[in-house]
């Protein structure tokens, strides 16, 4: 069995946990922390806890010590929570505001925003409009806009424009409605998907990872990030990213001069799945074009096969102008079963790589990265050993790494993490 039909099944995976024993916590009265240099580092962390069938979120401040150990979980009834969490649920790869957005992603398609402060649920947004429309991400522009990345593609060919999904939909956040679909056509390999993933706000421009995969995940394009005009929704270019496939990680420098784009790339049978030839972790510079447009151009790339430590994850994120944490995916089958997770710091200047932590059980428990550089910290969602890893930063290096546990009174695994 393929790697890509390992990942989905994971959402089957039950630890027979019960989510109703979780109570409310409430919100939270967290100071805005600042770095040395002034630079904001936000409140906290949000945290969702799961087993892939029930959800819990917990609040915590950036220096571990939960905050609320059950902000909001499936068991939550509160006013306007028309649909219960799921058991997919992430948060969006943006720091939030003044609300947290929760993405319920397959097959709920439901956008869910809560006041971190009083964990009041302001309302619900189906996405989906009667399809599992699996959102990747969601991003505000203004008090007006924010688009949701819906990667999955609506079956009924006689689907309108807002229904048909594999799109950027446009939402207005004050009203909590759905206002249109943003085009991607452009982005689309012939007999692909665009599948879009990740999203960035960079300046004017808006940045979006495609994975490109076609209709049964059977195979993948090669990869590509799509920049779009901010204020008019276009695509304004697309930019390749040559042997690459599944490219879906993204994150920008602490200057904004450069971007990261992690790619796990497609594996099959017949693979080598510690160091797959089309997984790679790419590095491009941003830059202003001739004609005011965003220009991104490669300046480094670190590939899988180098390292044989398996696919590239979908997390990464700049601990510093010049480090980088990501993942690698671990086996759970074949010639390599037992192959852990690994969480790698990668040294741009020298080119040189660190282990930072493995799993400790199985494969697939390592979960998302979350940085702050501003502050020196980085934080490792680790469901394996139920806690939150933070990876200290001193001076731009690799410092200690510690662990904290979020006591839920469920006992779900940490899964995603989100800034706010």
């Amino acid at each position: 069995m393929s790697l890509n039909r390992v990942l989905p099944a994971l959402a089957c995976l039950t630890f027979a946990c019960d989510p109703s024993g979780a109570s409310g916590t409430g919100g939270v009265e967290l100071p805005e922390e600042f770095g040395p240099s002034g630079q904001s580092c936000g409140r906290g962390l949000a945290v969702t806890l799961s087993d892939y069938v029930s959800t819990n979120v917990a609040l915590v401040d950036l220096s571990g010590r939960t905050a609320s150990s059950s902000f909001i979980s499936s068991s939550s009834s509160a006013p306007l929570l028309d649909a219960a969490l799921g058991g997919d649920v992430v948060l969006p790869s943006t720091r939030a505001g003044s609300e947290l957005v929760l993405l319920d992603r397959s097959p709920a398609s439901i956008l869910t925003f809560v006041d971190w402060q009083t964990a009041e649920v302001r309302g619900q947004l189906d996405v989906g409009q009667g399809f599992a429309a699996n959102p990747q991400d969601y991003l505000e522009l203004d008090a007006h806009r924010a688009l949701v990345s819906r990667n999955a593609k609506n079956p009924d060919p006689d689907a309108s424009a807002l229904e048909r999904g594999d799109d950027l939909l446009l939402v207005d956040p004050s009203r909590l409605a759905i206002v249109g679909s943003i085009d991607l056509s452009a982005a689309r390999s012939p007999g692909f998907l665009v599948r879009p993933s990740a999203l960035l706000r960079v300046g004017s421009s808006v940045l979006l990872s495609v994975s490109g995969h076609d209709a049964g995940f059977e195979d993948a394009a090669e990869g590509s990030i799509v920049i779009l005009d901010a204020k008019r929704l276009v695509v304004t270019s697309v930019v390749p990213l040559p042997d690459l496939r599944n490219c879906t990680g993204m994150a920008l420098s602490p200057s904004g001069d450069e971007l990261a784009v992690s790619c796990t790339g497609y594996i099959d049978d017949q693979t080598n799945e510690r160091g797959p030839p089309d997984s790679g972790l790419v590095l491009l510079a941003v830059k202003e074009g001739t004609d005011g447009t965003l220009v991104l151009e490669e300046n480094q790339r670190l590939l899988a096969s180098g390292l044989e430590r398996g696919p590239f994850a979908f997390s990464v994120a700049y601990a510093s102008e010049d480090a980088l944490l990501f993942g690698a995916f671990g086996a759970i089958e074949g010639e390599d079963a037992g192959r852990p997770d690994t969480v790698l710091w990668f040294d741009a200047k020298s080119g040189a790589t660190t282990v930072v932590l493995q799993s400790e059980k199985k494969a697939f428990t390592l979960g998302q990265i979350q940085c702050v550089a501003a502050c020196e910290i980085c934080f490792v969602a680790d469901a394996g050993r139920n806690v939150v890893q933070a990876v200290g930063v001193a001076d731009g290096k690799l410092g200690a790494v510690r662990d904290f546990s979020i006591d839920d009174g469920i006992g779900l695994g940490p899964r995603s993490l989100g800034l706010f």
